[in-house]
């Protein structure tokens, strides 16, 4: 199964965290992924969508910090709290947004005619 696989390198910090497909793995303190700082460090993701990090041969267990978490807007909707918040803030982007448009629109490249 190790064919199928897709396999790239990356950087292990002193912080023992490392960056692949836009979230952070943060190693387990093991003597293996102590070793493994500074240095480099193979990603394996399987088919199935498993992920494994190794240094040396040496499997480097994790967790998983996603840098892209969302707002449930379902959530911030349903909070008492907030009251008319929301709408106060989208009314500000939209205005943002309107100020901001380009002023000319982009035309279409003119195309070149041979004589």
């Amino acid at each position: 199964m190790e064919t199928f696989t897709w396999r790239e390198t990356r950087k292990v910090t002193q912080a023992l965290t490392l960056h692949y497909d836009r979230m952070v793995y943060i190693l387990d303190q093991t003597p293996a992924a102590l070793a493994a700082a500074a240095k480099m460090a193979e990603v394996v993701e399987y088919p199935d969508g498993r992920i494994v990090v190794r240094h040396n041969g040496a499997e480097l267990p994790y967790r998983l910090f996603d840098k892209n978490r969302r707002v449930d807007q379902a959530a911030v909707v349903e909070n008492k709290f907030f009251g008319p918040l929301p709408a106060i803030i989208r009314e500000d982007q939209q205005r943002h947004d309107a100020a901001t448009k380009p002023r000319r629109s982009i035309r279409p490249a003119r195309e070149i005619r041979a004589n």
